[in-house]
């Protein structure tokens, strides 16, 4: 080193005082926290928790390849990319952790920002702090899985609320949990912002984590988003939303001074009241629906029951209703329930047809939501299960997936009436690449892993294509399908780039240990098409295949900090009318080699190699669940 150079150290600080993503840094007032506990909490009486441990985060791992560049040894990152809190007992001062970001290879490329400046991630450290002493009593806190996914998404919520209610600007979605510290302004760290979540009960373990409380939270950040509009739309009239100042009053106390009471001010101060009475009602090993009951249970003490029906509406049209059920707070495939006490439920029959077989009956599953792989189905056309294919629903708009055997998964949205008795009418077409339907894998590149299950209608399962040495974007990973019945003239494609939970080394029967690396998740793809005829051999050698489409570069467009599940789910893509008996589906790019936010050195760290291809071996494989075609 010369001198007046900077040392590795010195050299370090700086990388982490430096921004790749610039968003305004937040009001320096939203940094005072005993201000926000006196905003956000107005409980009759407090009943003390604390945290069995500091919350771990959740971030996808990445390994460095042998031989690759690394600056002077990778660091292991620990204290990077997350934050934490430690409860403790009521007395004993808590603990938080705020950890600086930067981009980490393979794993998640946020900019060069320090966490103690989104307030998102600061207010829902405390609120941690909050609840864990607030619900179970002083020795328990939250135990439970259900529970556990709550204290993440109350996290949100209350950090949320604070923003909004006191006007404080950061310089993106107010609803969005970490915009500053990940770089993404819509929606964070999560897979949606609060404001903009479709999640159900059904989809508990929907993401490719599988059951995990970060995940699922969200299904909770989904479900209170609609009971606090639900009252800020009963209450606007007498109590406007939109009133600053009003809002500033429910929301500010001072030393000898508390806010206004909740029962005058705007519907989203009676629902974060109700969220912390609430808390005082539950049990450590608490379950979603205790926690819905303990809010109905808070509305009758605190005001009276005046909110009951909109509170059960809300929570009905989340999959929370009367007729839920889960086998308890750590269940992770509980049962959505959509009826609402004191409302007339609507009644729809499903009635999936086959166009292209005289109007035939279609076998399969009905989900209220986006959400497929691990999710719970609520109907279904098939024989001898519980279920059928009526389902009563509290009145509002629902999105619904329909996962049928050999017409693959459609997605709709349906709006129903309180009484209103509705049939709905789904006209299906075959999927000639459905094993169902009597597809068949002929064909994949060397190290493919679970072809068959590019073809088994579900996004639940997925084929990998692996190399030794080689990205995928130079040695493109392919299977090789013969199309159910012959020859086609395919017109329209769904693929879906979804992933699955991985599980323990030497407990996988699908023997994919990286099925749940986000990384490698599909990007860009193209479908090629052979006709078999006297002396062409589509599984053979002498084969000849036409590329007849390529997707656009970012079919899959995940972004920073990291590839998430709505991004990979299924989608449509259009065709150019083409013959073909048989199908070759070729992997382009995966998430990985495919997108420029994750290419290239995005800091100034001498210790840190962020190139996705370069310092990490997310670039050898690439992963999609599904290949449908329709002609």
């Amino acid at each position: 080193m010369q001198p007046g150079q900077p040392g590795p150290g010195r050299q370090r600080h700086r990388c982490l005082r430096d921004t790749a993503v610039r968003l305004p840094q937040p009001d320096a007032r939203l940094l005072l926290l005993p201000r926000l506990h006196r905003a956000e909490l107005q409980p009759a009486a407090e009943q003390p928790g604390r945290e069995p441990g500091p919350d771990p985060g959740e971030r996808p791992g990445g390994r460095q390849r042998p031989g690759r560049r690394c600056h002077r040894g990778q660091p292991s990152f620990l204290g990077r990319d997350n934050a934490n809190q430690i409860a403790l007992q009521d007395g004993v001062p808590g603990i938080t952790n705020q950890y600086l970001f930067q981009p980490i290879a393979g794993a998640f490329y946020a900019p060069c920002t320090d966490g103690s400046y989104d307030m998102s991630i600061v207010g829902h450290e405390y609120t941690h702090a909050i609840s864990n002493r607030m619900i179970g009593g002083p020795d328990e806190g939250i135990t439970s899985e259900q529970g556990g996914a709550m204290g993440e998404s109350w996290g949100d919520l209350v950090a949320g609320e604070y923003l909004f209610s006191h006007q404080y600007s950061n310089g993106a979605n107010p609803w969005a949990v970490g915009p500053y510290a990940t770089g993404n302004r819509t929606e964070g760290i999560r897979d949606y912002p609060i404001n903009a979540n479709p999640l159900t009960y059904g989809d508990y373990g929907f993401d490719s984590t599988g059951v995990e409380v970060h995940a699922d939270g969200e299904i909770w950040n989904g479900t209170q988003w609609d009971v606090r509009q639900a009252l800020v739309r009963k209450w606007d009239r007498a109590y406007p939303s939109g009133n600053d100042r009003l809002q500033r009053r429910c929301a500010d106390g001072t030393a000898t001074k508390a806010p206004l009471e909740a029962s005058k001010c705007p519907g989203n101060r009676r629902w974060v009241q109700l969220m912390f009475d609430a808390f005082l009602l539950q049990q450590g090993a608490t379950s979603m629906l205790d926690a819905r009951d303990a809010m109905l249970a808070a509305d009758q003490m605190r005001f009276a029951g005046v909110d009951q029906l909109v509170l059960w509406q809300a929570f009905a049209r989340r999959g929370m209703g009367s007729d839920a059920r889960t086998a308890g707070a750590d269940d992770g495939q509980p049962v959505p329930g959509y009826r609402a006490p004191g409302t007339k439920s609507a009644t729809v029959r499903f009635a999936p047809v086959l166009v292209d077989e005289a109007g035939r009956t279609a076998r399969g599953r009905i989900y209220l939501g986006r959400w497929e792989a691990r999710a719970t189905p609520s109907a279904d056309t098939l024989r001898g299960t519980p279920l059928d294919e009526s389902l009563k629903m509290a009145p509002g708009r629902y999105d619904v997936l329909f996962a049928g055997q050999g017409t693959g998964l459609k997605r709709f949205t349906l709006t129903v009436k309180a009484g209103q008795r509705l049939t709905k009418t789904l006209r299906l077409e075959s999927n000639v690449a459905s094993g169902s339907n009597g597809a068949r894998v002929v064909g994949s590149s060397a190290g493919s892993l679970n072809a068959g299950y590019l073809i088994d209608d579900t996004e639940a399962t997925s084929w990998a294509g692996v190399n030794a040495e080689q990205s995928v974007d130079a040695a493109n990973p392919y299977v090789v399908i013969d199309l159910a019945g012959g020859k086609h003239t395919l017109r329209s494609a769904r693929v879906s780039a979804m992933l699955r939970p991985a599980a323990e080394a030497g407990t996988d029967p699908q023997d994919d240990p990286d099925s749940g690396s986000r990384f490698t998740a599909l990007r860009r793809f193209a479908i090629e098409t052979c006709v078999q005829a006297p002396g062409t051999d589509c599984t053979g050698p002498s084969a000849v295949w036409k590329r007849v489409y390529v997707s656009p570069a970012s079919a899959f467009p995940a972004v920073r900090p990291r590839p998430v599940a709505p991004k990979l789910a299924l989608r449509t893509f259009p065709l150019p009318d083409v013959r073909a008996s048989h199908v070759r589906f070729v992997a382009l790019e995966n998430q990985c080699t495919g997108f420029a936010g994750y290419a290239g050195e995005l800091d100034s760290d001498p210790f840190n190699a962020t190139d996705c291809k370069a310092a990490s071996d997310a670039d050898l494989s690439v992963r999609a669940a599904e290949l449908e075609l329709f002609d």
